[in-house]
C-alpha cells in the first residue's frame, strides 16, 4: 500500500511551528493552506453581504458540501449529512424580516411566534437552537431527529 503524502497541502501550518509534530484529531489537527483562502473568501462575502450571508452559506454552500460528502461516502441522500459548527452544536438561525422562508421556520414556529411580537419590520434571531437530554447536556441527535421539537430551546 502506497502511503499519501499531504504535506505540501500544510505548508503554512508546518512554517508557523516547524517543530510541532500535531498528532490530533478533529478539530485540533493542522489546517490544510487552501483553508486560508477560504477564511480571507468567508471574511469578503460576510462583508459583502453582511446579514444576507446566510442565504448564501444555508442556500448554496451547505447544499454543495452535502452533496460532496454524500458523494464521497456513496450516500443516497445529501440531507442525512448535518452541518454543524463544531461536533457539540447545530446552529438554527431564523431570519425574522422574511418569516417562512427558512426551513427552520417551519420546525420551530414558536421561535418565529416570539420573534415577531418584537413588532419589527427587520431583524434577525442568531442563536443556538438545542434539545436537552435527561443529563442536561445538549443531545444533537434528538435536535436533528425532529423527534423533539417540542422540546427545542432557544
Amino acid at each position: 500500500m502506497t502511503m499519501l503524502d499531504l504535506t505540501v497541502h500544510f505548508a503554512r501550518f508546518r512554517a508557523a511551528a516547524p517543530e510541532r509534530i500535531n498528532l490530533a484529531a478533529h478539530s485540533h489537527h493542522d489546517w490544510p493552506d487552501v483553508t486560508f483562502a477560504a477564511q480571507e473568501q468567508c471574511w469578503l462575502d460576510a462583508a459583502r453581504l453582511a446579514g444576507d450571508k446566510w442565504d448564501l452559506v444555508f442556500g448554496e454552500l451547505i447544499p454543495r458540501v452535502q452533496a460532496g460528502i454524500a458523494r464521497q461516502l456513496r450516500l443516497p441522500d445529501p440531507s442525512t449529512i448535518s452541518v454543524a459548527p463544531n461536533t457539540h452544536e447545530s446552529p438554527i438561525l431564523l431570519c425574522g424580516r422574511s418569516a417562512g422562508s427558512h426551513p427552520d421556520t417551519k420546525r420551530y414556529p414558536w421561535i418565529v411566534e416570539a420573534a415577531l411580537k418584537n413588532r419589527q419590520k427587520q431583524f434577525i434571531i442568531d442563536g443556538e437552537a438545542v434539545v436537552l437530554g435527561v443529563d442536561g447536556i445538549s443531545d444533537f441527535n434528538a435536535l436533528h431527529s425532529g423527534k423533539h421539537n417540542d422540546e427545542v430551546q432557544l
